[in-house]
């Protein structure tokens, strides 16, 4: 959509508040995919540094770490708080499995 095509159906004020939303997106983007590469640098580190103590096994503390994340970052979109397990039963059976 052009220029002309926004001023056609929206006021100036609301296409700097379009604009501004779009900006804020795009940062929070841009925030959100730094700090998840620092939590899987940091996370891969520490797995590292556990294997090699000889505190559990991971063969590759990278491909390691991303699983665990994801395990981590996507429970909210299929935990249920009237499940078979409360947070601390599923917390404990992901620890579980992360640890093997």
């Amino acid at each position: 959509m052009d220029a002309a095509a926004l001023r056609a159906h929206l006021s100036d004020e609301e296409i700097l508040e379009l604009t501004y939303i779009t900006a804020m997106y795009d940062m929070h983007a841009v925030m959100s995919r730094a700090l998840r590469t620092e939590f899987d640098r940091l996370l891969s580190r520490r797995i590292a540094e556990g294997a090699e103590a000889g505190e559990f096994e991971a063969a590759d503390a990278k491909i390691a770490a991303l699983a665990i994340g994801g395990m981590i970052s996507w429970a909210y979109t299929w935990h249920r708080p009237q499940g078979r397990l409360d947070l601390d039963g599923m917390g404990a059976e992901m620890a579980r499995l992360a640890l093997r």
